[in-house]
Parts: structure tokens; sequence; C-alpha cells
């Protein structure tokens, strides 16, 4: 079954392959006019098609056998090194050796002297395992999917930098811009990290993606309490569906602050914490109140500001 392009302007056309370029923000599925419009610079490199991309795959996922070979190696590594703890521990052992057995002597000694063979290849063994630690790490950070604001899920009065990690805006209208990846569907826990850089009002927080496209152009968290966001604001106010929308609080916002946001789908609350480890949780809506805060649907962490700056670092 042919999928369509979602994007303005595109007239729905056909998906005809996919981005494979990493820093390219419209990487994935592509029409022919998003070749002309997104990737015109790279497609002859980047660009495969649907036979190209079967191609890819096989080739691969070779690779990703060999990074499950690699991981039952480890496996087996531990499993031997556990078997060595409990053979050679000599931490519950008596000190007072003079009230020692024969039998218990002649126990003592053999693993110390094992122990002592043992002492010529742990310090090389243990180099050589922190710097494959410290490779296949760079290689995961490698992975990691970068945030950055979204071009097309902003007001029109948001100006965003070239790699999408700095929004702005200079006006008295209140503008709002949504994070691009969002919350991964499979995480129950997620953490977002923004940097306040100019402030004369900002709020921080998530929302329902979809909820909030619908309502972009009217989108009021002070008087609709139906806005499908948790927020906590400069003045110190925390905006959430139901009840409590636009209620006072301890955490307020700072020029300079570094805020994280995490969101807990397990015990389906958010959490804001400062550089200085300052911190408010706020429980997602229950049913029984206005609205549910429904965590299977696509989560983003959401920014509103006016005459205000702020950069996304990172997420994990």
């Amino acid at each position: 079954m042919s999928q369509y392009c979602i994007y303005e302007d595109h007239n729905e056309g056909t998906i005809i392959g996919v981005c494979t370029k990493l820093n390219c923000k419209y990487m994935g599925a592509s029409c022919s006019t998003c070749l002309q419009s997104f990737h015109n610079k790279h497609f002859q490199e980047f660009f495969l098609d649907f036979k190209g991309l079967l191609q890819n795959w096989q080739q691969k996922i070779k690779t990703y056998c060999k990074l499950k070979s690699l991981q039952q190696q480890f496996n087996r590594l531990n499993i031997d090194l556990d078997d060595m703890i409990v053979r050679f521990n000599i931490e519950v052992q008596e000190q007072n050796f003079e009230h020692y057995t024969l039998q218990e002597l002649k126990a003592l000694t053999q693993k110390l002297a094992y122990l002592g063979l043992i002492e010529q290849y742990i310090n090389p063994l243990e180099d050589l395992i922190q710097r494959m630690h410290a490779q296949i790490k760079s290689v995961k950070d490698l992975s990691l999917i970068q945030l950055r604001f979204s071009n097309e899920l902003k007001s029109d009065n948001i100006v965003l930098n070239i790699q999408g990690s700095i929004a702005s805006t200079s006006d008295e209208h209140l503008g709002l811009v949504l994070c691009e990846t969002g919350v991964n569907k499979d995480s129950q826990v997620q953490e977002f990290t923004f940097k306040i850089l100019k402030m004369d009002w900002m709020a921080i927080g998530i929302g329902h993606k979809d909820h909030i496209q619908c309502n972009k152009k009217k989108f009021d968290i002070w008087e609709n309490s139906q806005h499908g966001c948790y927020l906590i604001d400069s003045i110190g106010k925390v905006f959430s569906p139901g009840d409590n929308n636009n209620k006072k609080n301890n955490f307020s916002l700072k020029i300079n602050d570094i805020i994280t946001v995490k969101v807990d789908k397990t015990n389906k609350n958010v959490l804001w914490t400062d550089q200085n480890k300052q911190q408010l949780s706020v429980k997602f809506v229950e049913q029984s109140q206005i609205m549910e805060f429904d965590v299977s649907q696509c989560i983003c962490p959401v920014v509103c500001l006016r005459k205000s700056e702020v950069q996304v670092i990172c997420q994990s």
C-alpha cells in the first residue's frame, strides 16, 4: 500500500523513498517534492528508493548481528567474572589467622596465590575494558536523536536559528514552539533540558502534539483549561488540564536557568528541576477531571514565550 506525504503544499505526493542523511531535518520518508525542497543538495548521496532501502537493510542487519554477538560475548565474560568472584572471595575470611584450621589455611593460601596471578593481568584488562566502554558509549551517543525546535510546529512570530536549537521572539505576542522527536513511545521515563537565554515571560513543559496543533491559532493557557499542556512559567505558575490550571507555586524561571523536564509515564507525572536542584512535580490529570492526559498519545516538549529566547540542550 502506497504512503503519501504529509507536508503542506506537497499535494499528498506518493512516498518514493527515504533520505538517510543523519543531520537532515527531514530525514526519512520523501516524495518527489521533498527531494526538490528539502534534499536537493544531498539526495544523490543519501536518497534511497525502496529497492535501495532493502539492500541497505540487508547490509546493516549484518552490523546489527555483530552488535548482538558482542553483547553475548560480554554476557559470557560477566558469567566468568561472577564465578571468579565467588571462587576467590576472601572478604568473608576471619582475620585471626592463628586460629585457622590446617584446611582453612590451605584454602586461604590457594586463593591468595591465584589472586597474585590475577594481579598481573587485571590492571591492563581494566584499562582495556575502560577504553572499550568509552568507545561503545561514544557510538551510542552518536545514535541519540538530537532534540530541536520544530519549524513546522511553531507560531509565526517565533524565530529559530539554523540548527533549530534556539527559539526567540521579540514582540509582545505570545508565541509557542514544540520540539521535534518528542517523547519516545517505548520510553517510560525521558528528560529534556533547556537553557533560558533571555526572558520577559516564558513557560516550559510538555503537551499533546495533535491537541496543540489543532488549537495553535487560539492557544490559551490562562482561561482554557483544556489546552493539553503541563507548563511552569517565569512568575511561578503551573498550567495543567483541569481545575488546577493557572495556579501559583514556589518554582519559577530565571535568566540563565537550566531546566530539565522529566516525563515519567509509569508514575504519570512531570518533574521540573533547575541547576540548583530545586524541583516541582505535577501529576497527570485523572479521568475524573476535565481532561485526561493520555500518555499513549504523541507528547512533545513545549515552550511558550514572549520577548524571550531559549535554547534546547539535550534529551535523554
